[in-house]
C-alpha cells in the first residue's frame, strides 16, 4: 500500500492547522491586539478557546479510554491534544502520510458562526487570514490556504476575497456551517459569492458538531454523542445544499464552485433524488432553475472524509457512480483530527485507475489550481 501511495500525486482538501492567539495577535490590528494577547492566559481544549471557538464536547460523558483506542493506520489516539503548531510540522507530517499538497482549514474557527459580535469575528477572521499566509502558506511547499468568510459580514468579506485571491496559495474561502443562520442560500451572502466567482475562487463548506437550538443543529437531546456525530455533519450539509439549490446560486453564479467537505459523500444521491421528486412535482416553485436539481448537485464537489466504510467497499463505488459524482470527489483526510481518514482506506475502493488519480488529486489540482 505504501508504494501505491508514493506512486500517486495526492491533495488534500481539509487538513487543520491550531490557531495561535499570541502569533495572530502580530497580524490583528492595534485596537483588537489585546483581546489576542489575553486569550493566551485561557487553557485551550479540543475546539473549545474562550473568545474564538465554542466547545461541544464537554457536556457529554467522559468515556474512559478514549485516548488509548486510536489506529495508527486511522486516527490519533492523543486526539483530542492532536495538534500541529507550525507549516514545518504540518509538511513534515503530511510527507509522512505521501501528500504531496494540502488545503489548510481553520480549527478553532470552524466555530465562527457562533460569535454574537460581527465586530469581534471579523477582527478574528482578518487576523486569522494574514497569519495564514504569511506565517503557513509562504513557510513552507505544498500548502494552500481557505480564507475564513464571515457570514456576520458579507461586504466585508467580499473585500477580503478580493483582497487576498490574488496570492498564489489562497485556494478558496471556506464557509462556516455550524449554527449559520441563514443558511448559506440567503441572497445575504450574494457578495461573497460575486467575489469568488470574480476572483475564481472555489468556497469550500465545513461541517462541525455543535449545540445549538436552531436547525440543523439543535441534536442537543440525541444520545450518545456518536449517534450525534453521525447526524449533524451530512444534516449540515444537506441543509446548506438544499439552501443554495433553492435560491439558485449555481444558476445565479454559474463559475461558481462549491466544495463540502466532512460529511462523507453517501448523503448526495440521496438529496438530489428527494430535490428532483419536489421539483417535479412543484416545478413552479423552482422558477431559477433551469434544470432538475441533481444536475447543479453533479456540479459541485465532494470531499471523501469521513469516508463511508461498507462491508463491500464496492459499495460505495456504486453510490458514488448513481448520479454518477465519481468525477466531483476528492479526497480529504481531516487530519490531524482523531477521526482523521488515512490515504491508504480510499485506495481500497475499487475504482479504475484514472478514477483513483482524479479521487486523490486530479480533480482538486482542477478546483483548487494547486501545483
Amino acid at each position: 500500500m505504501a508504494n501505491r501511495l508514493d506512486e500517486l500525486w495526492i491533495a488534500d482538501v481539509d487538513v487543520h492547522l491550531n490557531e495561535d492567539p499570541l502569533a495572530m495577535a502580530e497580524h490583528a490590528e492595534e485596537r483588537f491586539r489585546g483581546s489576542f494577547l489575553e486569550m493566551q492566559h485561557h487553557t485551550p481544549r479540543y475546539l473549545d478557546w474562550p473568545g474564538m471557538s465554542v466547545g461541544w464536547e464537554y457536556t457529554d460523558q467522559p468515556i474512559p479510554g478514549r485516548h488509548a483506542d486510536g489506529d495508527p493506520e486511522y486516527g490519533h489516539d492523543d486526539w483530542e491534544m492532536r495538534t500541529v503548531k507550525s507549516a514545518r510540522q504540518m509538511r513534515e507530517e503530511l510527507d509522512a502520510l505521501s501528500i504531496d499538497v494540502a488545503l489548510i482549514i481553520p480549527d478553532h474557527l470552524l466555530t465562527i458562526a457562533a460569535l454574537p459580535s460581527p465586530t469581534w469575528a471579523g477582527a478574528l477572521a482578518r487576523a486569522y487570514n494574514r497569519w495564514l499566509i504569511a506565517e503557513w502558506l509562504e513557510a513552507e511547499d505544498g500548502l494552500y490556504g481557505a480564507l475564513v468568510a464571515l457570514p456576520h459580514d458579507s461586504v466585508e468579506t467580499a473585500a477580503e476575497i478580493r483582497k487576498h485571491a490574488g496570492h498564489p496559495r489562497v485556494a478558496a474561502a471556506y464557509l462556516p456551517t455550524a449554527t449559520v443562520s441563514p443558511h448559506w442560500g440567503h441572497r445575504q451572502y450574494d457578495p461573497i459569492f460575486e467575489a469568488a466567482q470574480e476572483t475564481g475562487l472555489p468556497v469550500v463548506l465545513h461541517s462541525v458538531q455543535i449545540i445549538h437550538p436552531n436547525f440543523p443543529h439543535n441534536a442537543y437531546d440525541i444520545e450518545p454523542l456518536g449517534a450525534r456525530h453521525a447526524l449533524v455533519h451530512p444534516i449540515g450539509m444537506m441543509a446548506n445544499l438544499v439552501s443554495m439549490i433553492g435560491t439558485g446560486v449555481p444558476v445565479r453564479f454559474p463559475e461558481l464552485k462549491v466544495v463540502f467537505t466532512e460529511a462523507g459523500i453517501t448523503w448526495v444521491p440521496f438529496i438530489a433524488w428527494k430535490l428532483d421528486k419536489e421539483f417535479t412535482e412543484r416545478r413552479r416553485e423552482f422558477p431559477l432553475l433551469e434544470e432538475p436539481p441533481s444536475h447543479y448537485v453533479k456540479q459541485f464537489f465532494y470531499a471523501t472524509q469521513p469516508i463511508e466504510e461498507p462491508s463491500s467497499p464496492a459499495a460505495l463505488v456504486t453510490m458514488m457512480e448513481l448520479l454518477p459524482i465519481t468525477d466531483q470527489v476528492m479526497f480529504a483526510s481531516d487530519w490531524p483530527h482523531h477521526d482523521f481518514d488515512h490515504p491508504s482506506h480510499v485506495l481500497k475502493l475499487p475504482l479504475e485507475d484514472d478514477a483513483l488519480a482524479g479521487v486523490m488529486g486530479g480533480t482538486a489540482k482542477g478546483v483548487f489550481g494547486f501545483e
